[in-house]
């Protein structure tokens, strides 16, 4: 891979809680933020933010690939310059850990700031962590919101405006104005996102209510349009399953030979253990979907105990994406059937319930979510004859945590639930969440006219259509 221009990115931004627009309380107070990109390693930024607190904050979620960054966090790559009250006087900032700055004497109002951050270290080590940290070649560069924006405390809007040499342009999760300048609502919208410079326009998708950018460097390229063609239905068939969205979203495909995605509030960030072709696209399409899901299922409607609430986020988005895969004919029969092989081998492996896995992710856990997600979406089919399905209940569920707007506990995704189907949730919840009982594989797939092969060790080893058995549920219609 080829790594030509080195980028040091900086952006700034305020701590933001509040609606941007003319009747919000958030137009009382909008933090400015200019930036300016000096090729080839270097951002500049002049800002005026909120710090009534005595405080600057950037985040302190981050890859541990750079020593750097392990030992101090972002704040290791920010040479912070001059830091101002509203009256001109110089004001003192203390480094306090990964955290941020701490302001002597305390400002009353707003402070201006100009920083910069060079991630030529990173560009040097080959770009470490390029899903959570940057990546960059001679046509497209990317970064992720954490290292980029040192942030006041008061709760307020941003307003970011970008500039880039010629010949490239700013791709952001976020909506521009009229003015070119970014609007951006909240703190973590600004924060949890990504950002990219490219020297070619992005794909464009509209669906699901999103308006959806794709940048795409390395073995992506040849398959953009292949890409444009799963997202469109792909996205329509996610928001059906959980809630129609609204705004800007960002996809970067990353040439880096790693299978794995990191999503963030309206952005992911994606690579693939070999090149993409349209062989292939079954499995990464299934990661897009995945990976966008999030949108919805951890960005906005999350559990009110990160650890214990994985089972959902991850499992119950897996489940939605192979759904919508299935839907949209991304996916036949036989691959549909291939996959419930691959999650019931997946969950055999867990060591763990799925309700305490610790802070442990990954492929057992997803797959247990995923088919428990399924388990209640059949049995919410079967016993209301087709008239109510899983969506519903996260429809249900979307609404009674506003959007997201609060976390949610297992009474209130019980009630949610509960909405579509008398069935003894509290009971699987026990069995199958907290408890070791196994999921009822074999029912639910004689619910949909399959049946598991096992070895001698009792192992699935194919799910195949089981001769004379009509279907009791059908998750996807027959004239698809």
């Amino acid at each position: 891979m080829a790594h030509g221009n080195r980028i040091g990115v900086v952006l700034a931004m305020s701590w933001a809680l509040a609606d941007f627009g003319p009747s919000s309380a958030a137009a009382q107070v909008v933090n400015r933020y200019r930036v300016h990109w000096r090729p080839p390693s270097t951002l500049e930024v002049t800002a005026t933010v909120r710090a009534d607190d005595g405080w600057l904050r950037m985040s302190t979620t981050r890859p541990l690939d750079l020593p750097a960054i392990e030992k101090a966090g972002w704040p290791a790559l920010v040479r912070l310059g001059r830091v101002r009250d509203a009256t001109g006087r110089a004001l003192a900032a203390t480094p306090s850990g990964d955290s941020g700055w701490q302001l002597a004497p305390r400002p009353d109002g707003a402070v201006s700031l100009h920083y910069e951050l060079d991630l030529g270290a990173a560009q040097a080590a080959g770009w470490p962590a390029p899903r959570e940290l940057a990546w960059g070649d001679d046509a497209l560069q990317t970064v992720v919101a954490r290292a980029l924006f040192v942030s006041g405390t008061a709760p307020s809007a941003s307003r970011v405006t970008v500039s880039v040499p010629p010949g490239w342009q700013v791709v952001a999760p976020w909506t521009r104005a009229a003015t070119g300048a970014f609007r951006v609502p909240t703190t973590l919208d600004l924060t949890e996102n990504l950002l990219a410079f490219a020297r070619t326009a992005p794909t464009r998708v509209r669906a699901g209510g999103l308006e959806v950018a794709v940048v795409a460097a390395g073995h992506w390229r040849p398959v953009v349009a292949d890409v444009r063609a799963l997202l469109a239905p792909g996205i329509a068939r996610s928001a059906a399953m959980w809630a129609r969205a609204q705004g800007a979203y960002l996809v970067v495909l990353l040439p880096t030979l790693e299978r794995g995605g990191e999503a963030y509030r309206a952005s992911f960030a994606m690579t693939v253990d070999s090149a993409p072709t349209l062989a292939t696209r079954a499995r990464w399409g299934h990661t897009l979907l995945h990976e966008i899901g999030h949108y919805w299922n951890g960005s906005r409607v999350a559990g009110a105990d990160y650890a214990s609430s994985q089972w959902f986020q991850e499992g119950f988005t897996d489940y939605v994406a192979s759904l919508a895969m299935l839907e949209g004919g991304q996916q036949d029969d036989a691959g549909w059937r291939d996959e419930l092989q691959r999650y019931i081998a997946r969950y055999e492996r867990l060591a763990t319930p799925l309700g305490q896995p610790g802070t442990r992710k990954g492929p057992p856990l997803y797959s247990g979510g995923a088919l428990l997600a399924l388990t209640w979406d059949v049995r919410i089919r079967s016993v209301t004859q087709g008239r109510a399905r899983l969506a519903d209940a996260l429809h249900q569920l979307w609404r009674d945590t506003d959007a997201g707007r609060r976390p949610w506990n297992w009474p209130d995704l019980r009630a949610a639930l509960a909405s579509t189907a008398a069935l003894d949730f509290d009971g699987d919840y026990a069995r199958y969440v907290m408890g070791r009982a196994p999921l009822p594989i074999d029912d639910v797939l004689r619910h949909l006219g399959l049946g598991a092969e096992r070895d001698s060790t009792g192992h699935v080893t194919r799910v195949v259509p089981l001769e004379g058995v009509h279907p009791a549920v059908r998750l996807v219609p027959p004239t698809r």
